[in-house]
């Protein structure tokens, strides 16, 4: 079938996954036919993110048109809203900032706001928000309250009125008693003002990012279901702390070991972890008896010696988000990462009574991992069923990792149903049609076992399967 025979309505699923990230529609892309021009002018939800931001690039003339233009765009769609005031840009003043605020109160009412994102102290300037946007908030489904600062010592249950600009317009949110169902802050506590949002029925999620975690009476929020504890300041050590609820998801940001001398994370059942820092001065593993998903970011297998989590069902090893590479010799390099196979290997092989995690899906990404260190990892755990691997560059999964799943006498993973991995190769490489036939190899010889399916994609949304009945 011709491209350009495709019908409107697969055009528009493919604009609108391009576009799921909320970007604007592009002027390049405008360019690739009248057909894609039409679809990206005529379709309001790609228009629909609307920021509110003084640190925008450009003049506040242009920014201004470029606001009037999307919104004019996203005509009556629902609003995916935005509000910062960091004030970083000197073009701008008090004046252009409420001209923007107008503008939007003008063509994106708030009743057409689906969700809201607000941010920092300064929005409105002083001005009341109240005062520009009226009306009532009968679409919102998601609020995000960001940075607000209060008084040092403040915490989540703190009482007494903000008085900032944004205070009247969550008078009018409260006011409006919306449908809510995600509710989220990364402030210092929560805003007074906001308190009547948490006994709304229709929250499904509540996530609360705190510096502080002090005196949260977690019976005041039944609907909490995410929080995010950031040390990057301070953490109270007091082991008096309440215990986080078992239905709470957990996300830590630089994990101490004064988080793991407290007792708060008894009861958990899932916990993320995004940075470590000093958790090698921990007298002892940190008991976690009811945890049942760990995800551990940088995903050092050498940190699991430090968790006593029998009943961990998922474990997640990920790479660092921003992950920084020192100069170094390529030499050091070299006896640096063999300093780190060997300590693993140790772990797992030696010093295998310190593990007290036995996952049954593992989710890995094997950068700076080898091949034999990965097969002494899952030698120690035969339990494993599920197996998803991120292959690195320098992985080898022609060498060992093959050969010790077609060993007849002691396969490894001998319980495993799903291998999955994510490769680097291109579908027409070399390296891809060899998979193909490594892997047929290995259905066959684990034949009759457990093993269902072994399945490699790449980024580029090649993805290829085998089953026990495709090998036959």
């Amino acid at each position: 079938m011709p491209i350009r025979t495709l019908p409107l309505e697969i055009w528009r699923e493919i604009l609108e996954w391009l576009y799921a990230d909320g970007e604007i529609p592009s002027r390049k892309h405008a360019l690739v036919s009248k057909q894609w021009k039409y679809l990206l002018l005529n379709l309001p939800t790609l228009w629909r993110k609307v920021e509110v931001d003084t640190t925008s690039p450009g003049k506040p003339e242009v920014i201004h048109d470029r606001l009037e233009r999307r919104l004019h765009h996203a005509k009556k769609t629902t609003l995916d809203v935005a509000l910062s005031n960091t004030m970083r840009t000197l073009d701008f003043t008090q004046r252009h900032y409420l001209d923007l605020l107008k503008t939007l109160a003008k063509l994106g009412p708030i009743e057409q706001w689906r969700s809201l994102f607000i941010s920092d102290d300064h929005v409105g300037n002083g001005t009341p928000l109240h005062a520009i946007f009226e009306g009532r908030f009968t679409s919102l489904r998601a609020l995000i309250v960001h940075g607000y600062a209060y008084s040092s010592g403040a915490n989540i249950n703190a009482s007494g009125p903000y008085t900032g600009s944004s205070s009247g317009l969550f008078e009018v949110i409260v006011r409006s008693k919306p449908c809510l169902q995600y509710l989220g802050f990364n402030t210092s506590h929560i805003p007074f003002e906001l308190e009547p949002l948490l006994r709304l029925p229709s929250i499904s999620t509540f996530s609360v990012t705190m510096y502080s975690i002090n005196n949260i009476s977690y019976e005041s929020f039944p609907k909490l279901r995410e929080i995010t504890i950031n040390t990057e300041q301070s953490f109270a050590t007091s082991q008096s702390l309440s215990k986080i609820p078992s239905q709470i998801n957990v996300t830590i940001l630089r994990f101490t070991s004064k988080i793991a001398k407290t007792t708060l994370l008894k009861d958990i059942k899932v916990l993320h972890i995004d940075q470590f820092s000093d958790l090698r001065q921990n007298d002892g593993p940190l008991e976690l008896p009811a945890l049942h998903t760990l995800r551990i970011r940088p995903g050092e297998p050498n940190l699991l010696r430090y968790f006593k989590a029998p009943q961990v069902q998922v474990l997640s090893l990920l790479k660092a988000h921003n992950q920084v590479e020192y100069a170094v010799s390529e030499q050091v390099r070299k006896m640096f990462q063999a300093s780190i196979q060997a300590s693993i290997v140790s772990l797992f092989q030696t010093d295998k009574h310190l593990l007290a995690i036995y996952p049954v899906t593992l989710t890995m990404d094997l950068e700076k991992i080898t091949d034999g260190t990965l097969v002494a990892m899952l030698e120690a755990w035969p339990q494993l069923k599920h197996l998803y691997l991120v292959l690195d560059k320098h992985f080898d999964c022609f060498g060992v990792f093959p050969k010790r799943f077609m060993d007849m006498e002691s396969p490894l993973c001998p319980k495993l149903e799903i291998l999955h991995m994510v490769v680097w190769w291109n579908k027409d490489s070399e390296n891809w049609q060899r998979w193909h036939e490594v892997a047929k190899t290995m259905m066959r010889t684990r034949k009759g076992g457990s093993l269902e399916s072994i399945i490699w994609k790449n980024n580029w949304f090649d993805v290829e399967s085998l089953t026990g009945e495709t090998c036959n």
